[in-house]
């Protein structure tokens, strides 16, 4: 009884450190502006350029700071997707890394405390520890 309560508050201190983990990183990942502010700058600038004008009554120059003001979004929006994509992938791994452990730590219950073969009892037992609602 007191491993399992060593094992727990093990975990729970475990999950503090990562969440802290968690949360420096992304506050060093988005700037002080915000994650948004460079990209809606940047889209900005191009619907201020256009400001309900036709492409054709554009002259070249404009056209030409309004594709790179594009080229600019495109590579920033690219940029922060690689990056959410890669915190999803980290997430998704110490997801199924958490369920693996709490899928040992279950068989591991299982065969400390074994279940009686009355299944009144097991309910009972089971609704006790929260682990079926009624």
């Amino acid at each position: 009884m007191i491993e399992a309560d060593e094992e727990k508050a093990a975990a729970e201190q475990e999950d503090e450190q990562e969440r802290q983990q968690q949360q420096s990183s992304s506050s060093k990942r988005y700037p002080p502006g915000g994650p948004f502010s460079s990209c809606q700058r940047s889209s900005r600038m191009v619907s201020e350029a256009l400001a309900g004008r036709r492409l054709e009554e554009l002259s070249t120059n404009e056209l030409t700071q309004i594709l790179s003001d594009v080229e600019l979004l495109v590579r920033e929006l690219s940029e922060e997707l690689v990056a959410d994509l890669g915190v999803r992938d980290e997430l998704e791994y110490e997801k199924e890394l958490k369920n693996t452990f709490i899928s040992l730590l279950l068989s591991i219950q299982v065969r400390i405390w074994p279940l009686p073969p009355n299944k009144k009892l097991v309910g009972k037992i089971l609704q006790s520890q929260n682990i079926f609602p009624t």
